[in-house]
């Protein structure tokens, strides 16, 4: 009696059977055709549903600062900026990996690609490695969070007094000095934004629902209906943008405290 006989082993998976293809050898064969970057933008939208915390923690920053600043505790202020980096450094990461499965998508619609975890980790460390040439300057204090957040963090007590020149002197290009509010209004309906989002490619915000709806009305894409911009608009380069969101909830807070205030004195 055979070994494979004795304990019942089927002849064609006996290791006798030249047939047999292994695990790693059938990775290796396999490859990814056309067909398969279909699932590609669904792990793209999951990245972009794990940036919202991330949306959500610079809001958090913003808000816990602004109150400190307020109450003059400029010690935890700088605690607070000093976690910045930190939360950029998450937000490039999540953007990274969409850049790369972007570019293997396009590669895979021309040509059957095999080895995807490898091409996954060269484009990644490809993508890392820029990030890491950047002076601190350029990875974080132009990001536009570090500056809103300087910015605002500076009204709080100074008004429309310009913001200092930053003492940074790295580099070929300044911070933008002065105070720069950022825009609260939507374009489309001159209206404070509700339910703002932003689009990836030109930055600009607008309603959820009238950019929405314009886009549907319009066939699915429209030119963007900020002046002077120009930039195609389809739903799948908008994002919800959360700091917009705050910063009309923190103009609306702040109107309504003026509005109280002067109801108080206008009360005799």
């Amino acid at each position: 009696m055979t070994a494979s006989s004795s304990n019942n082993i089927p002849e064609e998976f006996t290791e006798g059977n030249t047939a047999i293809i292994s695990l790693d050898e059938e990775l290796r064969n396999f490859k990814l055709q056309s067909f398969h970057s279909e699932s590609f933008p669904n792990y793209i939208n999951d990245l972009d549903n794990a940036a919202m915390p991330i949306q959500k923690a610079f809001g958090f920053v913003l808000d816990s600062a602004l109150e400190l600043e307020r109450s003059k505790q400029h010690d935890e202020v700088e605690i607070l900026r000093g976690c910045i980096p930190a939360i950029i450094e998450l937000e490039h990461q999540i953007n990274a990996q969409k850049t790369v499965l972007k570019d293997l998508e396009q590669h895979i619609r021309r040509e059957p690609m095999n080895d995807i975890v490898g091409a996954y980790q060269k484009q990644m460390t490809r993508e890392n490695a820029k990030w890491q040439l950047l002076s601190d300057k350029k990875k974080y204090k132009k990001h536009p969070f570090y500056t809103e957040f300087r910015n605002d963090v500076w009204a709080e007590n100074h008004g429309d007094e310009p913001v200092p020149d930053s003492d940074d002197n790295d580099e070929d290009e300044d911070l933008v000095v002065g105070h720069i509010r950022q825009s609260t209004t939507c374009p489309i309906t001159q209206t404070y934004l509700e339910n703002p989002v932003t689009s990836r490619i030109c930055k600009h915000t607008f309603s959820k629902h009238a950019i929405y709806e314009l886009i549907r009305k319009n066939r699915g894409r429209i030119p963007c209906p900020n002046a002077g911009c120009g930039q195609t608009i389809t739903t799948q380069i908008l994002q919800d943008d959360f700091l917009a969101e705050r910063r009309v909830a923190r103009l609306r807070a702040t109107e309504a405290s003026q509005q109280q205030t002067q109801d108080f004195y206008n009360v005799e």
